[in-house]
C-alpha cells in the first residue's frame, strides 16, 4: 500500500471579495502581475501589501523603477 500525503497549502485573502475565487496570495508561490503601462498595476500592488499588512501584519520592501523613473523626471 503506498499513500501520498499532500502538503497543505493555506492561502491569504488579497482583502478584496470580488477576487475571492480568482485569487488568493499563497506563501513560498511567485505572483507576476502584468498588463499594458499606465495601467494601474503599481497601484494595484500598493493597495494589496498594504491590506496584507493590516490582515496579517507581513511587511513589505518595495522598489518601482516606474515610480523612481518618474521620480528623476520631477528632479531634473
Amino acid at each position: 500500500m503506498h499513500i501520498t500525503i499532500k502538503p497543505l497549502v493555506w492561502s491569504i485573502s488579497t482583502g478584496w471579495k470580488a477576487l475571492e475565487d480568482l485569487y488568493n496570495v499563497v506563501p513560498g508561490e511567485l505572483t507576476v502581475v502584468t498588463e499594458v503601462l499606465n495601467s494601474g498595476k503599481s497601484e494595484w500592488i500598493d493597495a494589496l501589501l498594504c491590506n496584507l499588512n493590516r490582515s496579517v501584519g507581513w511587511k513589505f520592501a518595495l522598489c518601482s523603477l516606474t515610480t523612481l523613473k518618474n521620480i528623476i523626471n520631477v528632479i531634473i
